[in-house]
C-alpha cells in the first residue's frame, strides 16, 4: 500500500510538469511506450539491480522511490530517471552511515536501461546538497560549486 501511494505521488508530481531544469522542446503532453511505473519495474527486474536491492534495500518502509522524466538538451533525448534510496536503519537519521542508493536511466521508447549506478553509505548531507542544486541552480552553478566546494 505504501509503495502504491509513493508511486501515485511520484506520478502526480511527474505529470504536473516536473522535468529536468532544461526545458523540453515542446510544451505538449509527452507520451512514451514505457511509462514511469514500467520503467521502475524494468529496473527492479534487472539482475544487477535485483542483487543490490536484495542486499541493501530490504525495507520498503524506509525507502524513497523517485521517477522523473528528464530531457537532455545536448542529445535531445528523454530518459526516465529512477532512484531508490533507503536509510540503512531508521534510527540512524543524519548518521555517518548514510543512505544506500540505486539510480538508473531507462529509455522511454525501448525500455533499455542506459545507466545503472549503486552506492552504499552515501551521507544524507551529500544527497540533500545534490537535490538542492538540481532544483535551484543551473549546470554552470553546479559545476562551480563542485570546483569551489571540493
Amino acid at each position: 500500500m505504501l509503495r502504491t501511494l509513493t508511486l501515485g505521488i511520484i506520478l502526480v508530481v511527474l505529470f504536473s510538469g516536473c522535468t529536468s531544469k532544461e526545458e523540453s522542446p515542446a510544451k505538449e503532453r509527452l507520451e512514451f511506450p514505457i511509462t514511469a511505473q514500467e520503467a521502475l519495474a524494468i529496473v527492479e527486474s534487472d539482475p544487477d539491480a535485483r542483487a543490490f536491492i536484495d542486499e541493501y534495500l530490504r525495507n520498503e518502509s524506509r525507502r524513497i522511490t523517485r521517477i522523473n522524466l528528464n530531457y537532455d538538451i545536448s542529445t535531445g533525448n528523454y530518459t526516465w530517471k529512477v532512484e531508490l534510496v533507503e536509510r540503512e536503519c531508521g534510527c540512524k537519521f543524519g548518521s555517518e552511515e548514510g543512505l544506500n542508493m540505486l539510480r538508473a536511466e531507462v529509455d522511454p521508447v525501448t525500455g533499455r536501461i542506459i545507466n545503472l549506478e549503486t552506492q552504499v553509505g552515501v551521507k544524507e548531507e551529500e544527497v540533500a546538497r545534490e537535490r538542492c542544486m538540481e532544483g535551484c541552480h543551473t549546470a554552470e552553478e553546479i559545476a562551480s560549486f563542485t570546483v569551489e566546494g571540493g
